[in-house]
């Protein structure tokens, strides 16, 4: 189980999650989380529950996991999938391991409704600084993706509809807004850079998507970059 250092947890999020884990032999046994806006260091703001069940795009592939937020905490998980997984050192958005190398080997998971973590979002939080204007270790996002799909390879995972699926989500609704505020030269440049890995592993046969992944396979497929943006920020 994952916390981070400056948020908090409940009373009872061990028994809530390791209760249906060992009851059930799951895999991943995950919770929900209140959102506990701060600001020099005084909670301005409480929002429960912060994410739905599950989130809108609905996958099709029998990956329903893949519905659910790929945070590392809130979260407790069999030793095993982590045997040859662990978060890679340098980069930025290192919580891309938990959807892409942890979810894609989970064969049983439980979601429990019940709010068992605080995440904290202050002015120093990190997640503002990544999402500050002109960051150029942005472009982290197509170099942990490329090494997220290597060592992906390398477990032997695989190369199927629901590791595209995932891989389509991730160079469309967060890596084009991690870098929308770079020069276009560099947008464009990853751009291809990410339409080159996409195609990598697309599978011959046709899959399954949600509408916004569907329109944005569309615009890899037909390198129409104008398209691919819109249907990032509206995922």
């Amino acid at each position: 189980m994952f916390v981070d250092c400056d948020d908090a947890v409940k009373e009872n999020i061990i028994e809530t999650l390791l209760k249906p884990a060992k009851e059930q032999d799951l895999d991943i046994v995950m919770g929900a989380h209140d959102l506990v806006k701060k600001k020099d260091g005084m909670i301005t703001e409480i929002i429960p529950n912060i994410y739905p069940q599950k989130n809108l795009l609905g996958y099709k592939n029998g990956d329903e996991i893949m519905n659910y937020a790929g945070l590392p905490w809130a979260k407790v998980y069999k030793r095993k999938l982590f045997e040859q997984v662990r978060f890679f050192p340098g980069y930025w958005y290192e919580d891309t391991i938990i959807q892409s190398l942890l979810f894609t080997q989970c064969e049983s998971f439980a979601y429990m409704p019940t709010v068992i973590y605080d995440y904290s979002w202050h002015e120093s939080n990190f997640s503002h600084t990544q999402g500050g204007k002109n960051q150029p270790k942005a472009v982290d996002r197509y170099w942990l993706l490329s090494a997220i799909a290597k060592q992906y390879e390398k477990m032997g995972l695989p190369i199927d509809a629901k590791f595209y699926t995932m891989l389509l989500k991730h160079i469309s609704m967060y890596y084009y807004r991690t870098i929308a505020t770079l020069p276009e030269e560099v947008i464009q440049a990853m751009f291809v850079a990410g339409r080159e890995l996409l195609l990598k592993y697309k599978p011959d046969e046709k899959v399954k998507l949600p509408y916004m992944l569907r329109l944005t396979e569309k615009a890899v497929l037909e390198n129409n970059i104008e398209l691919w943006k819109l249907c990032s920020v509206n995922q």
